[in-house]
């Protein structure tokens, strides 16, 4: 009786603790997977986030789904579906607060990459018929042979486990659920040292990366630009990286200026808009020793974006689109002149 009592209050204290949705396939497209419609969510070991998802599954304020219509349609990876933040935190909330007028909707999910937000896109587009439609990356670079299965929408999707017996007593037992994460990350833990001592043992020479090529990005980033216009949205593209962090207190970007004004032209050739946080964040911490990344009950500039991350995320993608909105506004007059 005491055994079970017991079991019974560690299950309670996990709902509050950890305690995420299982992911399922998402069957139009606009994602790989989603999380249950009205699905309740704990995120204590990152961050605090209490919630419950959209009535579409997704991490947003229940009233963003209600609306008949969305103008602008943010797209990425588990660092804009924030399941870390309080709601009311996170840049979907705050953008929708600064762009009055207009509708937003955040289809972020976990696992989410730049190339995966690409290969969905069409579709994504395709249901939400936004005016703007912004992607968000933290890195620059990816994989040769991911970006020509993109081109191609040949990329393979994200999977849910939403299958048998494992499945079957996870979903039932929180707890069971949070050791069987623990033992997940534990295992991928010992592997990473195992391989690292191993190669401390036996150097090797290292494989020169594999990264697509500039032009190859290029066409990717045209096929974005082309998609977008077909559907009448404009697209825009957000890049935020974790700064480096140095000894004696002060940070620097972590990705090369060249790399990051490459992108950036290919961008502007593609008829896409590029918001570049870099500059954002290294005068935050300037201004206020401010790191966007990291949280105090694990370690700053580490994982996810925090509070403060997304605060400055949502304005400096509020000041793009009123931009564009503007811009927008005064040719529609000219042409009706």
């Amino acid at each position: 009786m005491a055994g079970t009592a017991a079991f019974l209050l560690l299950n309670a204290l996990t709902l509050l603790w950890w305690h995420p949705p299982f992911y399922y396939p998402n069957p139009n497209g606009a994602t790989d997977r989603v999380f249950p419609p009205n699905a309740l969510y704990a995120e204590l070991t990152e961050g605090i986030g209490l919630g419950r998802t959209d009535k579409n599954g997704y991490v947003n304020p229940p009233e963003l789904a209600e609306r008949d219509h969305v103008d602008v349609l943010l797209m990425g990876s588990s660092h804009l579906e924030a399941q870390f933040l309080w709601q009311h935190e996170t840049a979907i909330a705050l953008l929708d607060r600064e762009l009055e007028g207009l509708n937003t909707y955040n289809v972020a999910a976990s696992g989410h990459t730049f190339l995966s937000c690409a290969q969905n896109l069409p579709d994504a587009l395709r249901i939400y018929q936004p005016r703007y439609v912004i992607i968000e990356t933290f890195q620059l670079g990816w994989n040769r042979e991911l970006v020509e299965r993109v081109i191609e929408y040949d990329m393979p999707r994200l999977q849910a486990y939403t299958t048998g017996l494992t499945y079957q007593v996870l979903e039932r037992s929180p707890y069971m659920k949070l050791l069987y994460h623990q033992w997940m990350k534990q295992r991928a833990a010992d592997e990473t040292r195992q391989a690292a001592e191993e190669e401390a043992q036996n150097p090797k020479p290292k494989a020169p990366p594999n990264n697509a090529p500039p032009e190859r990005m290029a066409v990717l980033l045209q096929q974005i630009g082309q998609v977008a216009r077909e559907h009448h949205a404009t697209p825009i593209i957000v890049y935020q990286q974790h700064l480096k962090m140095h000894t004696d207190g002060t940070v620097s970007p972590g990705a090369e200026p060249e790399d990051i004004q490459r992108f950036a032209d290919d961008c502007a050739a593609a008829g896409i808009t590029f918001v570049d946080m870099t500059g954002r964040f290294l005068q935050a911490h300037a201004d206020g020793r401010v790191i966007p990344h990291g949280f105090h009950n694990i370690k700053m500039n580490f994982s996810h974006l925090n509070a403060a991350g997304h605060r400055m995320l949502a304005e400096e993608l509020a000041k793009t689109v009123r931009e564009l909105e503007y811009a927008r506004v005064l040719r529609e007059t000219e042409d009706k002149q």
